[in-house]
């Protein structure tokens, strides 16, 4: 798949890397319903030619809240 052919599917990515060889563009997505939906990490990795070379998903951290007592 080529970068349009990935904009076209996910939209715009929350942020870009590139360097000399290649890009990657990552994506915050739900995923899930039936346990409810889980926040994951999509990061897209494009090798020199703007053509897909790897797709991982990671979970992504929750936010930290810090609770005072005071």
């Amino acid at each position: 798949m080529s970068k349009e052919d990935i904009r076209k599917l996910l939209g715009n990515p929350v942020y870009r890397n590139a360097w000399q060889d290649g890009e990657q563009w990552g994506y915050h997505k739900q995923v899930g319903e039936i346990a409810g939906p889980e926040q994951v990490l999509l990061v897209v990795s494009f090798d020199g030619n703007g053509r897909v070379a790897q797709l991982e998903t990671m979970r992504d951290s929750p936010p930290i809240h810090s609770s005072r007592r005071h």
